[in-house]
């Protein structure tokens, strides 16, 4: 007769269950945050493009190589500006639905669409008497810009007093998810107008008579003005609506140079004080970033694009390098060289079509007036450049996530943050197993089953 199979003790069988348990609901929440990370990367992607698209129609901006946009759905000359001006719009506020959900662990499936602009589109109001004349907008006109006036002061689309509301969808095919009910998205910050309405704003101040001793005037008194500003909102919420209409201006300003004014590049190593030209020391951007105070979102975010930032230009300034040694082995080949400088053009207006729709997004829809301010500000003598700022950005983002994993889990997961309590979890299971069947050792064998 064969030996009868020993008992397994309830106690051990039940311990052993709920570290199971534990163990897979770990790995479920892993496996949600992977898939919100990927939707968030996803949602940013299309909203670049879209922003791309947008200004791609002002005329001002070069369209990337095919493989670089990905969709190729809103270059479609039969889409009308007021469709794509929504498409922005609902592109951008799906994306930060995407960074909420991400950055709170939040599943993606609860139905919600995330439709929203990122500001508000409309914008009654006057834009305040920094920008000259403020006109009313009906629909986006992405066709050409506006007549820009004979100062620094490009006529520029109103700024609402709000930074809430966002397109309405009627981008057709291009809305998504969007339904008619579904509650639009306030933008993590923003200069109070939608991202559409920046982009005009965009257009008009590339139109800007200025030479580059203009420009360097110019910018010493911007950011005064700024640093004046964000003093004082600090201490007089009042002048928070000031500072957002002086931040919209600056912003869509310093996009619309950086698109027609190719020397703008030489200036982003100028030290404004000494005239020296050289990289700013890492510690400046890290004294911008800390300035800025992120909010978890925003440095996760900010993270994301940082990693998908670098792999772009990691790979430009590998092709960049290639080419300089290519004109250096033959410099009197002159179809050589004109080879190479087209080349470099096709690099400069991809690098473009990767920088501009970030620096939209930062102004529109990441970051609040004052954290606007406080780039440009902390940033003084040089002007900000994104690949270190972006540095700046990872490396805060980790000594939040350091800060957070050392105190308690955030409420909902925390988007990985509550991994080390699921951890716990299995290993008190486990130890709960363990102790029951240590206590079960000298039992005698349980009785047979009354059956």
């Amino acid at each position: 007769m064969a030996p009868k199979a020993k008992r397994v003790h309830p106690a051990q069988l039940i311990g052993q269950l709920r570290a199971e348990i534990a163990v897979r609901r770990h790995e479920l929440n892993a496996a949600l945050a992977a898939n919100a990370r990927a939707h968030l990367h996803l949602a940013l992607l299309t909203a670049m493009h879209a922003i791309g698209a947008a200004l791609q129609r002002t005329g001002l901006f070069k369209a990337a190589p095919r493989e670089a946009r990905g969709l190729g759905d809103l270059e479609d000359p039969a889409v009308d500006d007021a469709a794509l001006a929504d498409a922005v719009d609902e592109r951008v506020g799906r994306l930060i639905s995407e960074m909420r959900r991400a950055s709170a662990g939040d599943t993606l499936s609860s139905g919600a669409s995330g439709v929203g602009g990122g500001g508000s589109r409309g914008g009654g109001g006057s834009g305040g008497s920094r920008g000259g004349s403020a006109a009313g907008r009906g629909a986006a006109s992405f066709g050409g810009a506006s007549e820009a006036s004979g100062s620094h002061g490009a006529s520029l689309p109103a700024v609402s007093g709000s930074a809430s509301g966002g397109g309405s969808g009627g981008a057709g095919s291009f809305t998504g998810d969007a339904s008619a009910d579904s509650a639009d998205v306030p933008p993590l910050g923003g200069v109070g107008v939608s991202t559409s309405v920046f982009i005009e704003s965009t257009a008009a101040a590339s139109q800007l008579p200025m030479s580059k001793g203009e420009f360097m005037d110019y910018y010493r008194d911007r950011v005064q003005e700024a640093a004046l500003l964000a003093h004082q909102a600090a201490v007089d919420p009042t002048v928070e609506q000031e500072l957002a209409v002086l931040m919209h201006q600056f912003g869509s300003e310093m996009i619309g140079l950086v698109l027609s004014r190719m020397w703008l590049f030489e200036l982003f190593n100028l030290n404004f004080v000494t005239g020296e030209t050289k990289e700013a020391p890492a510690a400046l951007w890290d004294r911008v970033t800390g300035c800025m105070k992120f909010t978890p979102t925003q440095a996760h975010t900010l993270a994301l694009i940082s990693t998908w930032w670098d792999g772009q230009d990691s790979v430009l300034v590998e092709q960049r390098e290639a080419l300089a040694a290519a004109a250096l082995k033959a410099p009197d080949d002159v179809e050589l060289q004109a080879d190479i400088a087209e080349e470099t053009s096709r690099l400069l207006g991809h690098y473009q079509a990767c920088l501009v729709p970030v620096m939209v997004l930062l102004n529109t829809a990441l970051l609040t007036p004052l954290q606007m301010a406080q780039y440009y500000v902390q940033a003084w003598p040089y002007m900000p450049v994104l690949t270190p700022f972006l540095t700046a950005c990872q490396r805060q983002c980790a000594e939040i996530s350091k800060r957070s994993a050392g105190g308690s889990a955030p409420r909902g997961g925390g988007g990985g943050g509550g991994g080390g309590a699921r951890g716990a979890a299995a290993r008190a299971a486990a130890a709960d197993a363990d102790a029951a069947v240590d206590e079960d050792e000298d039992d005698e064998e349980m009785p047979p089953d009354s059956d």
